[in-house]
C-alpha cells in the first residue's frame, strides 16, 4: 500500500467520524498523560491534599471538556486559511476539501504526544530505584 492510497482513504473518510476519532484520540492521551505523568509529580501530589489545589481538578476538567471545542475552532481558522490562501492563488478547491486536509494532518501532531508519553513514562520507570546525591 502506498502513501498517495493512505492519504486518498484519510480523505474519503465522513467527516464527522474522524472528527470523533480525532478528539477520542485526544482524550485518551491526554488521560494517560494526566494519570501516569502529571499526577505523579511532587507539585500535583502536595495541591492535591489542600484547599487551593481544587483548581488543579477544575482546570484538568476544562481540559476535557474543550477538546471538541478547540479542535473545531482550530479545523474551522486553519481551513479557512488554506482556503483562502488556494482561491488566492486560483486552484478551485471547496472549504470542505480543505476542512478535511486539516483534520487528516492533525494526527501527524498525535505522534509527538505518544513519544513524549513513552519517554517521560521510560524514564521515570528507569529512575525509579536511583537517589539523587
Amino acid at each position: 500500500m502506498n502513501s498517495e492510497s493512505i492519504f486518498t482513504e484519510m480523505l474519503s473518510q465522513k467527516k464527522r467520524v474522524m472528527f470523533i476519532l480525532i478528539c477520542l484520540c485526544t482524550l485518551f492521551l491526554l488521560y494517560i498523560k494526566k494519570s501516569f505523568i502529571e499526577d505523579q509529580t511532587t507539585a500535583f501530589e502536595f495541591m492535591a491534599g489542600r484547599p487551593e489545589g481544587s483548581w488543579l481538578t477544575v482546570r484538568s476538567a476544562l481540559q476535557y471538556l474543550t477538546i471538541p471545542l478547540v479542535y473545531c475552532w482550530k479545523f474551522l481558522v486553519l481551513g479557512f486559511v488554506i482556503w483562502v490562501g488556494s482561491f488566492m492563488y486560483g486552484y478551485r478547491v471547496t472549504f470542505e476539501q480543505c476542512w478535511r486536509i486539516v483534520m487528516s494532518a492533525e494526527f501527524v501532531f498525535l505522534i509527538p504526544e505518544i513519544l513524549k508519553i513513552l519517554f517521560l513514562k521510560l524514564g521515570t520507570m528507569r529512575n525509579k530505584g536511583r537517589t539523587v546525591t
